[in-house]
C-alpha cells in the first residue's frame, strides 16, 4: 500500500458508514476544513428548512445537496432520483440569485446507477444556464488528499502503511481470532477441496483498487498467520476460523451485495466498527489477506461456485 494512498481504503470504509445526517456533517467538516470561510454550512430551522442547500461555497456560488446512502450502496434509485429532482427545485426556487452550480454530494462508492447519470443529463438539458455536477467519492478523496495528514486522520482515523505491516503482533491475531470464535455462534458449511488459489483471483473477483491495497498489504503476513495456526495447541482452530468466514462470506453474497462491499463488511466483521488502532488494522487485514489467499473467502476462478 503506497504511503500517499495508504488511506483511501479507510476513507472508504469512512463513506459507507456515513449516512443520512451523518453524511452531511461529514461533508461540511470537510468543505470547512479544506475551504475555511470560503464554505458555508447550512441546516434547516424549524418549518423553514434549508430550502434544498446543504452548504454553500461563497466563491463560485457553488450549492450542495447531500445524499447520504445506507452502506455507500445505491439502494432505492427512485429515491436518489426523488431528491434530486427535490432538492434542485427548492434550491432553484430559493436561491437562483445566488446559485452558479449545484452539487449533489452522496458517498456511493460502488458506482452511481444509470438511472442517476440518465437524471444528471436531462436536469443539466433542462437548466442551461446552471451547471450541475455529481460530487462523489473521486472527488471526496480529491479534496481529503489537499489535506495535510494530520486534518486527514481526523476524518478517517490512523492509518496503517507498509512500514507497519512488517511490525505484526501474533497477540493482536490471537485477540481477533478469540472474538471471533467465542462471540459467534456460527453454522458449519460442508467443508469441501480447497482448490488451489489462481493468481487471476483478485481480477476474478472485481474488487477496486483500495481493496487490492488492503489485501495486498496483509499478504506479506500469510506466512505468520498460517504459522500460528499450525502451531496453535487447537489444531482445528484454523478450520473453525475459516468457517465463519466463509459462512460469513456466503451470508453477504446470498444478499447479491459487490464484492468491495463484502469485504469491507467482513474487514469490520473481523475489526470492529470503530476507529481502529494501527495494531488492530494490520492484524485485520493480515488475517483477511490469508483466508483470501487460502481460498477460504470469495471466488476462485474454475471453482464450482465460480461457475454457478
Amino acid at each position: 500500500m503506497s504511503e500517499d494512498s495508504s488511506w483511501h481504503w479507510q476513507l472508504e470504509l469512512k463513506l459507507r458508514v456515513c449516512q443520512g445526517n451523518a453524511f452531511q456533517t461529514f461533508i461540511g467538516d470537510l468543505m470547512e476544513a479544506r475551504f475555511g470561510d470560503d464554505f458555508v454550512r447550512v441546516k434547516p430551522y424549524g418549518a423553514l428548512g434549508d430550502n434544498g442547500c446543504d452548504g454553500y461555497r461563497l466563491s463560485d456560488g457553488a450549492v450542495f445537496a447531500c445524499y447520504g446512502a445506507q452502506n455507500g450502496a445505491a439502494g432505492s434509485v427512485s429515491h436518489l432520483l426523488a431528491k434530486m429532482d427535490d432538492d434542485l427545485a427548492k434550491a432553484r426556487r430559493h436561491l437562483s440569485a445566488i446559485m452558479k452550480s449545484w452539487h449533489m454530494a452522496h458517498n456511493i462508492v460502488e458506482g452511481l446507477p444509470v438511472e442517476a447519470t440518465l437524471k444528471h443529463k436531462a436536469i443539466s438539458e433542462a437548466n442551461p444556464e446552471l451547471s450541475v455536477y455529481f460530487f462523489g467519492p473521486a472527488k471526496i478523496k480529491e479534496i481529503m488528499g489537499q489535506l495535510t495528514e494530520a486534518d486527514r486522520t481526523k476524518f478517517v482515523g490512523p492509518v496503517a502503511r507498509n512500514s507497519d505491516y512488517q511490525h505484526l503482533q501474533l497477540g493482536d491475531v490471537r485477540d481477533l481470532v478469540a472474538a471471533i470464535i467465542t462471540a459467534i455462534d456460527f453454522v458449519e458449511l460442508p467443508p469441501g477441496d480447497v482448490a488451489p488459489v489462481s493468481p487471476e483471483k483478485l481480477d476474478f473477483n472485481k474488487l477496486c483498487g483500495s481493496s487490492r491495497q488492503l489485501l495486498r498489504a496483509g499478504l506479506i503476513n500469510t506466512p505468520h498467520i498460517r504459522a500460528y495456526f499450525e502451531n496453535h495447541p487447537d489444531p482445528m482452530r484454523g478450520e473453525a476460523v475459516a468457517r465463519v468466514f466463509r459462512n460469513r462470506y456466503a451470508e453477504l453474497k446470498a444478499q447479491a451485495l459487490a464484492p468491495d462491499t463484502i469485504l469491507s463488511e467482513l474487514y469490520r466483521f473481523v475489526a470492529g466498527p470503530a476507529d481502529v488502532q494501527i495494531p488492530r488494522q494490520v492484524a485485520a487485514s493480515s488475517l483477511l489477506s490469508y483466508l483470501f489467499e487460502s481460498c477460504d473467502i470469495f471466488e476462485n476462478p474454475g471453482s464450482s461456485e465460480a461457475a454457478e
